[in-house]
């Protein structure tokens, strides 16, 4: 599968067009050459671009949308931004766990 990075279109076969330079796919819709692979997303079920910022699982838009409702939550239950920051900075690698985490058992 495809997606047009022009028009959005998702397709299996671009069309074909001849030039003298050879032949070359399009877009069968709007005929524009700029395409990439196209992935389903496991949450949505929509297809974006290869070329994206998102996973190879999950689209931009699904992963913005778990990222604002896990950061609404910490926000109202579980003390603030600050915690927030801090969860966020170990999953963006920013901040190790050991760093923050004593080591051992405290005597």
């Amino acid at each position: 599968m495809y997606i047009c990075l022009n028009c959005g279109e998702i397709f299996d076969k671009g069309k074909i067009l001849h030039d003298d330079s050879g032949d070359y796919q399009v877009c069968p819709v709007c005929r524009d050459d700029d395409y990439s692979d196209a992935i389903k997303c496991e949450l949505c079920g929509e297809y974006y671009s290869s070329l994206s910022i998102a996973t190879e699982h999950f689209c931009a838009r699904c992963i913005d949308e778990v990222r604002d409702t896990a950061r609404e939550f910490m926000l109202r239950h579980l003390g603030g931004f600050e915690r927030w920051a801090l969860l966020e900075g170990m999953v963006e690698g920013e901040i190790k766990p050991e760093e923050i985490i004593p080591q051992g058992r405290p005597e």
